[in-house]
């Protein structure tokens, strides 16, 4: 996948995914120091990723751990990445359904 490609793709990835991505990478590379350092970002900057009611990665750090995280497991990436598109696609057709409604 190119920088660009990496770019857009960061503007559609939900605070959710970046979240299960963090997580496959904590867990793969045995540590949030690992991760850290790998992305070139501070321990503490991972440690706030930790889930629910906490920050989650910028953009541009989510090109970071795109690019990490699909060299460790292009596979799994893909994955994570196709359910978050899934349940886009769910809400859009939710939306839709709700607003035809209103007719």
């Amino acid at each position: 996948m190119e920088n660009s490609s990496r770019d857009i793709l960061a503007e559609y990835v939900s605070r959710e995914a970046r979240i299960k991505l963090v997580r496959f990478l904590r867990e793969t590379l045995g540590s949030k120091r690992a991760l850290a350092r790998k992305i070139d970002i501070s321990s503490r900057a991972v440690r706030k990723w930790n889930g629910e009611n906490t920050g989650h990665p910028s953009n541009i750090h989510l090109k970071r751990i795109l690019t990490l995280a699909l060299r460790v497991n292009r596979e799994e990436t893909i994955k994570i990445l196709k359910q978050d598109l899934q349940k886009h696609r769910k809400s859009i057709h939710q939306l839709i359904g709700a607003l035809e409604g209103l007719r």
